[in-house]
């Protein structure tokens, strides 16, 4: 059963409300959102020492096709359907920023929210995939980072633009502990069983279709 959330999402007009709090920011196109998307966060909660983590769920990402995306208020609905704990929050703010990229999509954050401390976490394939992001190195040193471990080859979490970037601080944080959430920190979150999950092999294995009206 869904517990209602601790907090409100957030908007351009409460940044009050999360002055002083630990964000861990979730991007996606949650399409759709599944288990392997709750272990991440319950994963990035206890090693992270976070207040909340806030579900970005984007109207477009420009790196995937957007032909056959479902509308942005049915994969919200998903989320908030599939999400319990109360300390995740479900939220399109990037519809209200304007963005869809994630530099871009920061650096509002961090101007909407100036005594928020964020940070970015995701999958360690994503780690691997990340020059491909728009301003990707400037983006390293621009927030902190988090990757939880997924099944994922040896040298997508061995061979990556975060390890061969010697100017970043990496670290393997455990449950009970507040690290600092400062730009130039990388934190690999792999104390927890693996999740062999995918939004991709949903659709793929499943003819996965969200309904759009």
């Amino acid at each position: 059963m869904n517990r209602p959330p601790l907090f409100t999402p957030p908007t351009l007009l409460n940044s009050a409300r999360w002055r002083g709090m630990r964000i861990g920011l979730f991007g996606g196109t949650f399409n759709p959102p599944h288990a392997g998307h709750i272990h991440a966060s319950d994963v990035a909660l206890k090693c992270l020492g976070l207040d909340a983590i806030w579900w970005l769920v984007t109207p477009g990402n420009p790196l995937k096709l957007k032909s056959n995306l479902p509308n942005l208020e049915n994969r919200m609905a998903q989320c908030q359907s599939l999400v319990t704990n109360p300390r995740v929050i479900i939220t399109d703010i990037e519809k209200d920023l304007g963005t869809i990229r994630t530099f871009d999509t920061i650096k509002s954050l961090q101007h909407h929210f100036p005594m928020t401390k964020f940070i970015w976490f995701a999958g360690t394939d994503i780690a691997y995939q990340f020059p491909k992001w728009y301003k990707w190195r400037e983006l390293q040193s621009l927030i902190p980072f988090a990757f939880v471990g997924r099944p994922t080859e040896t040298v997508q979490v061995c061979q990556n633009s975060f390890r061969q970037n010697n100017r970043l601080c990496h670290s393997y944080p455990l449950h009970g502990i507040r690290p600092p959430l400062e730009k130039g920190h990388i934190y690999w979150l792999f104390s927890e069983p693996l999740v062999d999950i995918s939004s991709t092999k949903l659709r793929s294995n499943t003819g996965y279709v969200c309904e759009t009206p």
